[in-house]
Protein backbone atom coordinates (compact mmCIF):
# COMPACT_ATOMS: atom_id res chain seq x y z
CA UNK A 1 0.00 0.00 0.00
CA UNK A 2 1.01 3.68 -0.38
CA UNK A 3 1.73 4.00 3.35
CA UNK A 4 4.20 1.11 3.22
CA UNK A 5 5.99 2.69 0.25
CA UNK A 6 6.29 6.07 1.91
CA UNK A 7 7.56 4.52 5.13
CA UNK A 8 10.24 2.60 3.23
CA UNK A 9 11.40 5.72 1.37
CA UNK A 10 11.58 7.77 4.60
CA UNK A 11 13.47 4.99 6.34
CA UNK A 12 16.14 4.93 3.61
CA UNK A 13 16.33 8.73 3.51
CA UNK A 14 16.67 9.09 7.31
CA UNK A 15 19.30 6.35 7.50
CA UNK A 16 21.33 8.21 4.89
CA UNK A 17 20.95 11.60 6.57
CA UNK A 18 22.52 10.25 9.77
CA UNK A 19 25.99 10.63 8.22
CA UNK A 20 25.24 13.11 5.38
CA UNK A 21 26.47 16.69 4.94
CA UNK A 22 24.17 19.51 3.87
CA UNK A 23 25.02 22.36 1.48
CA UNK A 24 22.47 25.18 1.09
CA UNK A 25 22.69 27.89 -1.56
CA UNK A 26 25.20 28.17 -4.41
CA UNK A 27 27.54 25.39 -5.55
CA UNK A 28 25.44 22.65 -3.87
CA UNK A 29 27.80 19.91 -5.12
CA UNK A 30 30.81 21.21 -3.19
CA UNK A 31 31.17 21.16 0.59
CA UNK A 32 34.23 20.97 2.82
CA UNK A 33 34.96 17.54 4.22
CA UNK A 34 34.92 18.91 7.79
CA UNK A 35 31.51 20.63 7.40
CA UNK A 36 28.22 19.14 8.54
CA UNK A 37 26.21 22.07 7.15
CA UNK A 38 27.37 24.88 4.86
CA UNK A 39 25.72 28.04 3.48
CA UNK A 40 26.90 29.83 0.31
CA UNK A 41 25.27 32.77 -1.48
CA UNK A 42 26.25 36.13 -2.95
CA UNK A 43 22.67 37.44 -3.10
CA UNK A 44 21.01 36.09 0.07
CA UNK A 45 21.74 36.41 3.77
CA UNK A 46 21.66 33.96 6.67
CA UNK A 47 18.93 35.10 9.11
CA UNK A 48 19.07 33.91 12.71
CA UNK A 49 15.99 33.17 14.77
CA UNK A 50 14.35 36.53 15.63
CA UNK A 51 12.91 36.72 19.17
CA UNK A 52 11.94 39.22 21.85
CA UNK A 53 13.81 39.53 25.15
CA UNK A 54 11.13 37.51 26.98
CA UNK A 55 11.10 34.81 24.33
CA UNK A 56 14.91 34.59 24.36
CA UNK A 57 15.13 34.26 28.15
CA UNK A 58 12.61 31.38 28.06
CA UNK A 59 14.95 29.33 25.82
CA UNK A 60 17.65 27.14 27.44
CA UNK A 61 19.60 25.73 24.45
CA UNK A 62 22.99 24.09 24.05
CA UNK A 63 26.14 26.10 24.69
CA UNK A 64 26.93 28.23 21.62
CA UNK A 65 23.35 28.76 20.40
CA UNK A 66 22.65 32.17 18.85
CA UNK A 67 19.50 34.28 18.23
CA UNK A 68 18.78 37.83 17.04
CA UNK A 69 17.07 39.91 19.74
CA UNK A 70 14.66 42.31 18.02
CA UNK A 71 14.50 44.55 21.10
CA UNK A 72 18.26 45.05 21.53
CA UNK A 73 18.75 44.73 17.74
CA UNK A 74 21.78 42.57 18.28
CA UNK A 75 22.92 38.95 18.16
CA UNK A 76 23.02 37.10 21.48
CA UNK A 77 24.80 33.81 22.18
CA UNK A 78 24.26 31.28 24.99
CA UNK A 79 27.34 30.37 27.06
CA UNK A 80 25.68 27.49 28.86
CA UNK A 81 24.50 29.70 31.73
CA UNK A 82 23.12 32.92 30.26
CA UNK A 83 22.53 34.86 27.03
CA UNK A 84 25.26 37.35 26.12
CA UNK A 85 24.84 40.42 23.90
CA UNK A 86 27.53 40.56 21.22
CA UNK A 87 26.97 44.30 20.87
CA UNK A 88 27.71 44.96 24.54
CA UNK A 89 31.08 46.81 24.57
CA UNK A 90 31.26 46.63 28.37
CA UNK A 91 32.72 43.10 28.18
CA UNK A 92 36.35 42.75 29.15
CA UNK A 93 37.19 41.49 25.66
CA UNK A 94 36.03 42.47 22.19
CA UNK A 95 34.07 40.20 19.83
CA UNK A 96 36.00 38.97 16.78
CA UNK A 97 35.45 36.70 13.81
CA UNK A 98 38.63 35.17 12.33
CA UNK A 99 38.93 33.55 8.90
CA UNK A 100 41.05 30.45 9.50
CA UNK A 101 41.92 30.16 5.78
CA UNK A 102 40.59 26.61 5.52
CA UNK A 103 36.94 27.34 4.95
CA UNK A 104 36.23 27.78 8.68
CA UNK A 105 35.65 30.89 10.81
CA UNK A 106 36.22 31.25 14.56
CA UNK A 107 34.09 33.58 16.63
CA UNK A 108 34.97 34.80 20.14
CA UNK A 109 33.83 37.63 22.42
CA UNK A 110 36.91 37.57 24.62
CA UNK A 111 35.14 36.02 27.61
CA UNK A 112 34.05 32.50 26.68
CA UNK A 113 35.21 29.60 24.57
CA UNK A 114 35.49 30.38 20.83
CA UNK A 115 32.97 28.97 18.37
CA UNK A 116 34.17 27.66 15.00
CA UNK A 117 31.93 27.56 11.94
CA UNK A 118 32.84 25.27 9.04
CA UNK A 119 32.09 26.25 5.45
CA UNK A 120 34.00 24.29 2.79
CA UNK A 121 32.29 22.57 -0.15
CA UNK A 122 31.30 18.95 -0.61
CA UNK A 123 28.87 16.98 -2.70
CA UNK A 124 25.48 16.55 -1.00
CA UNK A 125 23.24 13.47 -1.03
CA UNK A 126 19.90 13.52 -2.82
CA UNK A 127 16.82 11.30 -3.13
CA UNK A 128 14.66 11.85 -6.23
CA UNK A 129 11.19 10.45 -6.94
CA UNK A 130 11.21 9.33 -10.58
CA UNK A 131 7.37 9.33 -10.59
CA UNK A 132 7.28 5.77 -12.00
CA UNK A 133 7.37 3.91 -8.71
CA UNK A 134 11.20 4.13 -8.48
CA UNK A 135 13.56 6.40 -6.55
CA UNK A 136 17.16 7.45 -7.31
CA UNK A 137 19.58 7.99 -4.43
CA UNK A 138 22.89 9.89 -4.94
CA UNK A 139 25.53 9.74 -2.19
CA UNK A 140 28.30 12.24 -1.31
CA UNK A 141 30.60 10.75 -3.94
CA UNK A 142 28.02 11.09 -6.71
CA UNK A 143 27.24 7.36 -6.97
CA UNK A 144 23.59 6.74 -7.88
CA UNK A 145 21.31 3.88 -6.86
CA UNK A 146 17.81 3.39 -8.29
CA UNK A 147 15.38 1.20 -6.37
CA UNK A 148 11.72 0.26 -6.58
CA UNK A 149 9.71 1.71 -3.70
CA UNK A 150 6.49 -0.05 -4.65
CA UNK A 151 5.07 -3.46 -3.91
CA UNK A 152 1.75 -5.22 -3.49
CA UNK A 153 -0.72 -4.14 -0.80
CA UNK A 154 -0.31 -6.19 2.35
CA UNK A 155 -3.08 -6.96 4.80
CA UNK A 156 -2.94 -7.84 8.48
CA UNK A 157 -4.82 -11.08 9.19
CA UNK A 158 -5.33 -13.82 11.72
CA UNK A 159 -6.02 -17.51 11.13
CA UNK A 160 -8.39 -17.70 14.07
CA UNK A 161 -5.79 -19.13 16.41
CA UNK A 162 -5.50 -17.25 19.70
CA UNK A 163 -2.51 -14.92 19.60
CA UNK A 164 -1.54 -15.56 15.93
CA UNK A 165 -1.26 -12.58 13.52
CA UNK A 166 0.06 -12.68 9.95
CA UNK A 167 0.80 -10.28 7.04
CA UNK A 168 -0.06 -11.10 3.43
CA UNK A 169 3.18 -11.93 1.63
CA UNK A 170 5.09 -11.50 4.90
CA UNK A 171 5.75 -13.17 8.19
CA UNK A 172 3.39 -14.68 10.75
CA UNK A 173 3.98 -13.93 14.43
CA UNK A 174 2.44 -15.32 17.59
CA UNK A 175 1.48 -12.98 20.40
CA UNK A 176 1.98 -14.30 23.91
CA UNK A 177 -1.55 -14.07 25.29
CA UNK A 178 -0.95 -16.51 28.16
CA UNK A 179 2.48 -15.78 29.57
CA UNK A 180 2.52 -19.10 31.45
CA UNK A 181 4.11 -17.53 34.52
CA UNK A 182 1.64 -19.19 36.90
CA UNK A 183 0.42 -15.74 37.98
CA UNK A 184 -3.29 -15.59 37.25
CA UNK A 185 -3.42 -11.97 38.36
CA UNK A 186 -1.79 -10.63 35.20
CA UNK A 187 -3.79 -12.55 32.60
CA UNK A 188 -6.49 -11.22 30.29
CA UNK A 189 -9.79 -10.99 32.18
CA UNK A 190 -13.40 -10.85 31.06
CA UNK A 191 -16.21 -9.08 32.90
CA UNK A 192 -19.18 -11.45 33.30
CA UNK A 193 -22.78 -11.01 34.49
CA UNK A 194 -24.96 -13.96 35.39
CA UNK A 195 -28.01 -14.35 37.65
CA UNK A 196 -27.49 -10.92 39.17
CA UNK A 197 -23.78 -11.56 39.91
CA UNK A 198 -20.89 -9.54 38.36
CA UNK A 199 -17.51 -11.31 38.32
CA UNK A 200 -14.10 -11.39 36.57
CA UNK A 201 -12.48 -14.39 34.96
CA UNK A 202 -8.97 -15.26 36.15
CA UNK A 203 -9.54 -13.24 39.31
CA UNK A 204 -7.25 -14.60 42.05
CA UNK A 205 -9.41 -12.90 44.71
CA UNK A 206 -12.67 -14.25 43.25
CA UNK A 207 -14.33 -10.87 43.84
CA UNK A 208 -18.04 -10.73 42.97
CA UNK A 209 -20.71 -8.01 43.08
CA UNK A 210 -24.19 -9.26 43.97
CA UNK A 211 -26.94 -7.11 42.42
CA UNK A 212 -29.84 -9.36 43.47
CA UNK A 213 -30.83 -6.93 46.22
CA UNK A 214 -31.48 -4.19 43.65
CA UNK A 215 -34.63 -3.69 41.56
CA UNK A 216 -33.68 -5.04 38.17
CA UNK A 217 -37.24 -5.32 36.88
CA UNK A 218 -38.28 -2.10 35.15
CA UNK A 219 -41.60 -3.55 33.99
CA UNK A 220 -43.29 -2.85 37.37
CA UNK A 221 -42.02 0.74 37.71
CA UNK A 222 -44.70 3.47 37.78
CA UNK A 223 -44.76 5.13 34.34
CA UNK A 224 -46.40 8.37 35.50
CA UNK A 225 -49.69 7.72 33.67
CA UNK A 226 -53.09 8.39 35.34
CA UNK A 227 -54.41 5.13 34.01
CA UNK A 228 -51.53 3.29 35.72
CA UNK A 229 -52.63 4.45 39.19
CA UNK A 230 -54.27 1.77 41.31
CA UNK A 231 -57.36 2.37 43.53
CA UNK A 232 -58.47 5.53 41.75
CA UNK A 233 -61.71 7.03 43.29
CA UNK A 234 -64.73 6.04 41.22
CA UNK A 235 -66.15 9.57 41.25
CA UNK A 236 -62.92 10.87 39.68
CA UNK A 237 -62.34 7.96 37.37
CA UNK A 238 -65.65 7.94 35.44
CA UNK A 239 -64.65 10.89 33.29
CA UNK A 240 -67.75 13.09 33.87
CA UNK A 241 -68.21 16.31 35.88
CA UNK A 242 -70.86 15.11 38.31
CA UNK A 243 -68.51 15.83 41.20
CA UNK A 244 -68.21 19.51 40.23
CA UNK A 245 -68.94 21.77 43.22
CA UNK A 246 -71.28 24.75 42.88
CA UNK A 247 -70.17 28.28 43.72
CA UNK A 248 -72.25 28.13 46.91
CA UNK A 249 -70.61 24.88 47.95
CA UNK A 250 -67.18 26.35 47.33
CA UNK A 251 -68.13 29.48 49.31
CA UNK A 252 -69.45 27.42 52.24
CA UNK A 253 -66.28 25.34 52.28
CA UNK A 254 -64.07 28.44 52.24
CA UNK A 255 -66.09 30.23 54.93
CA UNK A 256 -65.99 27.12 57.07
CA UNK A 257 -62.21 26.84 56.85
CA UNK A 258 -61.53 30.62 56.92
CA UNK A 259 -64.36 32.29 58.94
CA UNK A 260 -62.48 35.61 59.24
CA UNK A 261 -61.43 35.84 55.60
CA UNK A 262 -61.92 39.38 54.25
CA UNK A 263 -63.57 38.83 50.87
CA UNK A 264 -64.50 42.49 50.25
CA UNK A 265 -61.54 44.48 48.98
CA UNK A 266 -63.61 47.63 48.39
CA UNK A 267 -63.46 48.63 52.07
CA UNK A 268 -59.70 48.03 52.47
CA UNK A 269 -57.70 51.06 53.64
CA UNK A 270 -55.98 52.61 50.60
CA UNK A 271 -53.00 53.84 52.59
CA UNK A 272 -53.77 57.50 51.76
CA UNK A 273 -54.10 60.13 54.51
CA UNK A 274 -57.06 61.56 52.64
CA UNK A 275 -58.94 58.29 53.24
CA UNK A 276 -58.47 58.39 57.02
CA UNK A 277 -61.70 58.74 58.98
CA UNK A 278 -62.18 60.69 62.21
CA UNK A 279 -59.23 62.99 61.66
CA UNK A 280 -59.28 65.64 64.47
CA UNK A 281 -60.85 68.88 63.21
CA UNK A 282 -58.12 71.08 64.76
CA UNK A 283 -55.21 68.98 63.46
CA UNK A 284 -52.55 71.41 62.19
CA UNK A 285 -51.79 70.17 58.67
CA UNK A 286 -50.12 73.37 57.46
CA UNK A 287 -46.52 73.59 58.67
CA UNK A 288 -45.82 76.68 56.57
CA UNK A 289 -47.39 79.00 59.21
CA UNK A 290 -45.68 77.39 62.22
CA UNK A 291 -43.52 79.71 64.33
CA UNK A 292 -39.86 79.06 63.48
CA UNK A 293 -38.56 80.18 66.89
CA UNK A 294 -36.76 83.29 65.54
CA UNK A 295 -37.11 86.62 67.38
CA UNK A 296 -37.35 88.44 64.10
CA UNK A 297 -40.31 86.25 63.10
CA UNK A 298 -42.41 87.58 66.05
CA UNK A 299 -45.08 90.08 65.06
CA UNK A 300 -46.02 93.15 67.09
CA UNK A 301 -42.81 93.17 69.07
CA UNK A 302 -42.91 96.00 71.75
CA UNK A 303 -40.79 98.92 70.69
CA UNK A 304 -39.03 98.94 74.02
CA UNK A 305 -37.88 95.38 73.47
CA UNK A 306 -37.02 95.76 69.82
CA UNK A 307 -34.59 98.72 70.09
CA UNK A 308 -31.77 96.51 71.42
CA UNK A 309 -31.27 98.09 74.88
CA UNK A 310 -32.14 96.64 78.28
CA UNK A 311 -34.08 99.51 79.76
CA UNK A 312 -37.38 97.74 79.22
CA UNK A 313 -36.35 94.28 80.39
CA UNK A 314 -39.50 92.21 81.00
CA UNK A 315 -39.88 89.37 83.41
CA UNK A 316 -40.67 85.87 82.16
CA UNK A 317 -44.25 86.31 83.38
CA UNK A 318 -44.62 89.57 81.44
CA UNK A 319 -43.24 87.95 78.26
CA UNK A 320 -45.60 84.98 78.68
CA UNK A 321 -48.56 87.33 79.22
CA UNK A 322 -47.64 89.36 76.14
CA UNK A 323 -47.19 86.28 73.94
CA UNK A 324 -50.45 84.68 75.12
CA UNK A 325 -52.25 87.96 74.52
CA UNK A 326 -50.93 88.25 70.96
CA UNK A 327 -51.09 84.53 70.14
CA UNK A 328 -53.89 83.03 72.18
CA UNK A 329 -53.86 79.82 70.07
CA UNK A 330 -50.07 79.40 69.94
CA UNK A 331 -49.12 75.73 70.44
CA UNK A 332 -46.22 75.83 72.88
CA UNK A 333 -46.30 72.14 73.79
CA UNK A 334 -44.54 70.00 71.14
CA UNK A 335 -44.96 66.81 73.16
CA UNK A 336 -48.57 66.41 71.97
CA UNK A 337 -47.86 67.14 68.29
CA UNK A 338 -48.88 64.41 65.82
CA UNK A 339 -45.79 62.31 65.01
CA UNK A 340 -46.96 61.37 61.52
CA UNK A 341 -47.06 57.66 62.41
CA UNK A 342 -50.21 55.63 61.82
CA UNK A 343 -49.63 53.95 65.16
CA UNK A 344 -50.09 57.35 66.90
CA UNK A 345 -53.51 58.04 65.29
CA UNK A 346 -56.41 58.22 67.76
CA UNK A 347 -59.96 57.03 67.09
CA UNK A 348 -58.89 54.50 64.43
CA UNK A 349 -61.98 52.39 63.52
CA UNK A 350 -61.84 49.07 65.33
CA UNK A 351 -62.73 47.07 62.17
CA UNK A 352 -60.19 48.80 59.91
CA UNK A 353 -58.38 46.08 57.86
CA UNK A 354 -54.67 46.88 58.19
CA UNK A 355 -53.41 43.55 56.86
CA UNK A 356 -53.29 43.63 53.03
CA UNK A 357 -51.69 40.20 52.79
CA UNK A 358 -55.04 38.44 53.28
CA UNK A 359 -56.99 40.61 50.77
Amino acid sequence: MILNRLFFVLLVFCATMVTAQVKIGENPNYIDAASIIELESTTKAFVLTRVTETQMQSISPLNGAMVYNIETQCIHFFDGVQWNNLCDTSDSGSATVVDNGNGTYTFTNGNSSPITFYGAQETTTTLINNLDGTYTYTNENGAQTTFNGGGPNQNLNTDGTSGTIGIDGGNTISLNVDDADADAGNEIQDLQFSSGIISLTNDPDATVIDLNGFDTDATDDFDGEWTSLANRPAGLDDGDDDTQLTDAQVANAVNSEFPNLDTDSTDDFSGSFNDLADVPANLDMDSSDDFDGEWTSLANRPAGLDDGDDDTQLTDAQVATAVNSEFPNLDTDSTDDFSGSFNDLADVPANLDTDATDD
